[in-house]
């Protein structure tokens, strides 16, 4: 039967081809397509003309761009970024190093190849991105969260330089008695850590929250502040790190005076911040902000 045999062969033979091409392609479609999208290194994705936040540039802004953000382009594991701010901007960004936080934070920050001082620094924070980036030693972009029901939007703001800085005069808050609160002993003290970390804890308010846009907005930016400073540190060549201690909000309404919500941050005993000092001692930290 060898004729018919080689009939059954010739029939079999294409339908083999057909399925091994066809589970092929299904392998390229189930799992080519991911690994191409998680190959992208560009950052933001823009949106339509329709989804954009606002027309207007803000004070102190030359221009501003409402994008997406590609997260299959940022993790803590990055090598490069290309960072596409702007229609006529593209700038690439190489590792330099991450940061973890408390808060489960991690800040990504690279440095841009050929422009010395150039730093891009990016704060995660349960998937919202707080962002700047520095150029010649200056902040020149920030990308903060669009917030609200477009929580998956973002704004590019590029900073004037020449825009007047706010101005104010110095609040030097006096010392406490101790019948505030304030600290007083007798008693001499024994440092028991060497000054190479100084650790922050950070308060805010109800009213920075949802400026910010929302709990992890500003805790990304609180992150991506902490990250800055210890890059200015380095910088300059000072020998100690800045530790996020916490991030806490308060449960107090800022009353439009800088110099009254710290004497109220500062004040044990007046009804107004007093938990906070119960969360310094838990967690340490060094020094208290709002």
């Amino acid at each position: 039967m060898p004729l018919q045999n080689n009939r059954i062969d010739q029939t079999i033979a294409p339908r083999r081809r057909f399925v091994i091409a066809f589970v092929s392609l299904l392998a390229l479609f189930l799992f080519g397509l991911p690994f191409a999208a998680f190959s992208d290194d560009t950052l933001f994705e823009p949106v339509n003309e329709s989804q954009r936040t606002t027309q207007d540039v803000p004070a102190g802004a030359l221009r501003v761009r409402t994008v997406r953000v590609n997260w299959g382009a940022l993790n803590p594991r990055t090598n490069e970024l290309r960072l596409n701010l702007f229609d006529d901007v593209n700038l690439t960004a190489e590792f330099g190093r991450v940061d973890a936080s408390v808060t489960g934070a991690y800040v990504w920050v690279g440095e841009v190849p050929g422009e010395p001082g150039s730093i891009a620094t990016l704060a995660v924070q349960d998937g919202v991105l707080s962002g700047s980036v520095h150029r010649g030693g200056h902040e020149w972009v920030v990308i903060e969260s669009a917030g609200g029901e477009t929580s998956d939007l973002y704004t590019i703001r590029e900073i004037d330089p020449n825009a007047p800085q706010p101005t104010a005069p110095d609040e030097i808050v006096p010392q406490l008695s101790e019948t505030d609160g304030g600290f007083s002993s007798t008693q001499s003290a024994t440092c028991q850590e060497d000054g190479s970390k100084i650790s922050v804890l950070i308060a805010y308010t109800a009213e920075a929250r949802d400026a910010a846009g929302g709990v992890a907005a500003i805790e990304a930016l609180i992150n991506r502040r902490i990250s800055e400073m210890n890059t200015a540190n380095d910088v300059s060549q000072v020998n100690f790190d800045w530790v996020l201690a916490d991030a806490v909000q308060v449960d107090y309404v800022e009353s439009g005076s800088i110099q009254t919500d710290l004497e109220s941050l500062q004040k044990k005993t007046d009804g107004r911040m007093d938990g906070i000092h119960a969360v310094r001692d838990a967690v340490k930290a060094d020094l208290v902000a709002l």
